[in-house]
């Protein structure tokens, strides 16, 4: 790897990955909008492309990926002995045994069988979760595409052109794959041992393995 001289940093333009105001400015100049200096130059434009930026950020990440998700995350009751979600968490998958017997009602957790939302003092729930980040914690290729999708998306919800829309939609479909690509280096998905690193997702080598089935 090649180190760059602490020196030169001074004199080097710096590349940086795609914070939210170039996010921002990049919906502007997509309709021909002059970029702002800060998100809190509040105008028209800057405040309807500052709510869909959101907007879709929230709809992609809902999606769930390998940097958003978390395997063997805990649960434990407050001190009411009610399991309440952080508000970062959008989906919660549960895993057996109580796959079928917990499920989320609102922002807590609700026992189905015992019909209650109570649990024991010192119960540890592990489940999968799935993640809301805020816009500048994702990897550059999610905000790449978050970005190209969103300007889509104001585009045709401000000026409303068929042509400019033609054009973004295939920017955003690189983008897309780009993002996909990325994930899949990342996450390495495999059908018999799952992702690896190995984590607490379902892996059919395992199943395989309980029904006395071994990989040669």
């Amino acid at each position: 790897m090649i180190q760059m001289p602490e020196a030169a940093y001074s004199s080097a333009t710096l590349v940086t990955p795609t914070t939210e105001l170039e996010a921002v400015n990049i919906m502007l100049s997509g309709i021909g909008e002059t970029p702002v200096n800060s998100l809190e130059e509040v105008t028209a434009d800057v405040s309807v492309a500052s709510t869909i930026l959101s907007e879709i950020s929230k709809a992609v990440q809902l999606d769930g990926y390998q940097w958003n998700t978390e395997d063997n995350y805990p649960l434990t009751p407050d001190a009411k002995g009610q399991i309440t979600l952080h508000p970062s968490i959008v989906r919660v998958a549960f895993r057996e045994p109580d796959d079928r017997e917990l499920t989320m009602r609102g922002r807590r957790v609700y026992d189905r069988i015992n019909h209650t939302y109570f649990f024991d003092t010192g119960t540890t729930i592990y489940v999968t979760v799935t993640l809301l980040l805020p816009f500048e914690e994702l990897p550059e290729a999610a905000r790449r595409y978050i970005s190209i999708r969103a300007l889509r998306v104001f585009q045709e919800r401000v000026v409303g052109s068929s042509t400019l829309s033609q054009f973004q939609q295939v920017d955003e479909a690189r983008a897309r794959s780009l993002m996909l690509m990325e994930e899949r280096k990342q996450d390495r998905p495999n059908m018999l041992t799952g992702t690896l690193p190995a984590t607490g997702t379902w892996r059919p080598a395992l199943t395989l393995q309980h029904r006395g089935i071994r990989r040669g």
